[in-house]
């Protein structure tokens, strides 16, 4: 008797459980049932992320097959391909008989394409970064050079000015010094030369008499008695 009380007491335990379960289940399935319904009308208003965002919360709450392929519709409108591709064929490995199928299918391929065209826009968009990297590199390096250029210039010319202004410096000087020496007067023009000629001459014509009178004959002044023998005098 006792154990047939356990039996039935565990099997109303269980039965507990299972409508607990049920009801659970009940629940979850509505609000799946309310997230699909949002997401369905923000996909027609073309608000792709929050209809991602509802079916994504659907899913969690009750995991049925045909949220993965309105997952993966999303993603295929917002241009995320690659995601698009898994979740379709998410949908279609736990739905392998879905209805759909072929829609799926070519779905699939269509974003395989999608994505292939995007990474080659994506490489040539690489390509064209490089390229204009690589020009403003040489443009900038141009440019450099340019500076560097003028630059030297800058200082090439300021050293040529200097030189001028150094010759013109000496230019000065030398004709400073030769009009100093064209308004002195020469040697023979100035007072203490000709003092220094008449002395010369004082000395010369003083010697000249004394050398006169120490010969054997005089000359008078005046010349008019010719020469007389200083021993007749």
């Amino acid at each position: 008797m006792e154990r047939s009380m356990r039996q039935i007491g565990c099997f109303l335990l269980f039965l507990c459980l299972l409508a607990s379960a049920l009801d659970a289940r009940a629940e979850d399935r509505a609000r799946a049932k309310e997230l699909f319904l949002q997401g369905e009308t923000l996909y027609k208003l073309g608000r792709f992320a929050q209809a991602l965002e509802a079916y994504s919360q659907a899913y969690k709450a009750a995991p049925l097959p045909g949220f993965l392929f309105n997952i993966g519709q999303c993603h295929r409108q917002l241009g995320d391909f690659e995601q698009a591709i898994f979740f379709f064929r998410g949908y279609l490995r736990e739905k392998p008989k879905a209805s759909n199928r072929q829609v799926v299918e070519a779905l699939i391929v269509e974003s395989q394409q999608a994505q292939a065209a995007k990474e080659a826009e994506k490489k040539r968009q690489a390509e064209l970064d490089r390229e204009q990297a690589e020009r403003a590199r040489q443009l900038a390096e141009q440019e450099k050079q340019r500076k560097r250029e003028l630059e030297l210039a800058r200082i090439r010319q300021q050293e040529k000015q200097r030189e001028l202004e150094l010759e013109k410096a000496r230019l000065a000087a030398l004709t400073a010094s030769q009009e100093k020496n064209n308004t002195e007067p020469a040697f023979y023009e100035t007072w203490w030369f000709w003092t220094v000629v008449g002395v010369v001459v004082v000395g010369a014509a003083a010697g000249g008499t004394v050398w006169g009178l120490s010969g054997e004959d005089v000359v008078l002044p005046s010349g008019s008695l010719g020469t007389l023998d200083r021993r007749g005098l």
